[in-house]
């Protein structure tokens, strides 16, 4: 099976070409309702489980397949590290969309306006929608090849009322004294969870996947925790968060610290992997959440660093999310 190795701000997945006719397709069986079965001949969720192994195979947050869509230019169907199947990845679908279009997978027509114009729009259906990508292309200095470089996604809605996230509220506590007025009506901002025997305020977020943010103390006392981000256990703690009965389909959580006003860095643990390098739908979830918290104005483009780099995000008026950031290879091979 020929896959390509590649990241986005370090968030690294394999991805293989499921579309027919291309000396690096990859053979595959859906169910009648569309559903992925297998890749070269072997159970989809167990090949993830295989060549995610950062000891015994590739390595790897997940697989990703660039498959033919009936609604969109291309398909994105994901798979965490432990074999289960993922709504959305930001980071993968910024991948997906250099994939497709340096593999040439893409309708001509957009191919021959990214290599005219240097950027070109794509639409594609992940497991959370339609989404929208922005790419920007350049040339590639050793090949003379137009390639994508650079990917703006719309990720649509933040979804912030609870039972759609979704999130249990009676499993939480009330909502901290201190958290804004004007809070969205069925939002989860402030809201008290005990975690562990530790209260936190967290602040509930749906980006097509559910997401719990949890911000470190400022100055004046603002925020849920005192540590650093950098000395957190994730490996102790995130466990506890992501299967946490306040959470039905489970969470990805991200530990936040603001820098200023349109500066935050943040460490994120992901449901069904565990501590990854970067989050797409993370990011975009924790620059909803700096809104919501009164530390970042609504409309503003928040540079978010990650342990893998910087992405740049913005909550627009109109309630979508706009995230921007590289797309990468790191490899290819057989396996």
């Amino acid at each position: 099976m020929k896959f390509v190795k590649m990241h986005g701000t370090g968030n690294d997945y394999v991805y293989i070409n499921l579309f027919e006719g291309y000396d690096d397709s990859v053979p595959a069986t859906y169910d009648t309702g569309g559903k992925l079965l297998t890749v070269d001949g072997e159970d989809v969720e167990k090949a993830a489980v295989r060549v995610s192994d950062r000891h015994f195979s590739i390595g790897a947050d997940g697989l990703i397949c660039v498959a033919p869509s009936d609604e969109a230019d291309v398909r994105m169907i994901m798979f965490n590290a432990d074999g289960s199947e993922g709504l959305m990845c930001g980071n993968g679908i910024r991948c997906v969309a250099k994939f497709a279009f340096d593999k040439r997978l893409l309708p001509p027509e957009i191919i021959s306006t990214g290599e005219n114009t240097g950027s070109c729009e794509i639409k594609a259906e992940t497991a959370s929608g339609i989404k929208t990508l922005k790419l920007t292309v350049e040339k590639d200095k050793a090949s003379e090849k137009a390639v994508c470089t650079y990917v703006e996604v719309n990720m649509g809605q933040a979804i912030l009322k609870a039972e759609d996230i979704p999130v249990k509220v009676a499993e939480m506590g009330a909502t901290s004294a201190d958290a804004c007025e004007d809070i969205p009506k069925g939002a989860v901002v402030k809201r008290i969870l005990n975690v562990g025997g530790r209260d936190y305020n967290v602040t509930c977020v749906s980006m097509g996947n559910p997401h719990c943010v949890l911000f470190r103390k400022d100055k004046e006392g603002q925020g849920t925790f005192d540590e650093g981000i950098d000395d957190l256990d994730l490996e102790k703690i995130g466990p506890y968060f992501e299967n946490h009965p306040a959470f039905p389909e489970k969470i990805n959580t991200e530990f936040v610290e603001v820098i200023d006003d349109h500066t935050v860095r943040m460490r994120v643990w992901e449901r069904g992997t565990g501590e990854t390098m970067s989050c797409g739908t993370g990011t975009c979830a924790v620059t909803v959440a700096s809104v919501l918290n009164g530390y970042v104005k609504r409309g503003t483009e928040v540079e978010v660093k990650i342990r893998g780099g910087s992405l740049y995000d913005t909550w627009l008026e109109n309630g979508e999310v706009l995230m921007k950031g590289p797309a990468e290879i790191s490899f290819t091979g057989e396996c």
